[in-house]
């Protein structure tokens, strides 16, 4: 006879949603949504965001900042990870994106007046993301 007290208890399944707020995974899906959309939208008058790899470095690290607390709640990745998806360290991994944007901004407006120029909505777009 066997001890139930003694057996392993199946380990439970996580959710990734479990203890979200409706509000906090519409924020999340939308700012994912934005971010995706802005690649393919123009960065400025000549290159679209899909166009140039700092945009797309920048948009990859904001994607997995937004699913980096998911992924923990879900349990892949170790329990370290707890520092890792505080909402600081989900902001500071957005800082290159709004980097990469202040400095499509600073040139569009150091470029001379005669020549083309305009930050265009993928820019905008990216940033409410």
């Amino acid at each position: 006879m066997t001890d139930p007290d003694t057996l392993d208890a199946p380990e439970q399944e996580r959710s990734p949603f479990g203890g979200v707020t409706v509000r906090e995974l519409v924020r999340d899906v939308v700012a994912a949504f934005a971010l995706l959309v802005a690649l393919p939208l123009p960065w400025d008058h000549a290159h679209r965001g899909s166009d140039r790899l700092e945009i797309v470095l920048a948009t990859v690290l904001a994607l997995l900042a937004i699913a980096a607390p998911y992924l923990r709640r879900g349990g892949v990745g170790p329990s370290s990870w707890d520092v890792l998806t505080s909402r600081r360290t989900v902001a500071l991994a957005c800082v290159p994106y709004a980097v990469v944007a202040v400095v499509y901004l600073v040139l569009d407006a150091l470029a001379p007046a005669d020549a083309a120029g305009g930050v265009g909505a993928g820019l905008a777009v990216g940033l409410a993301g």
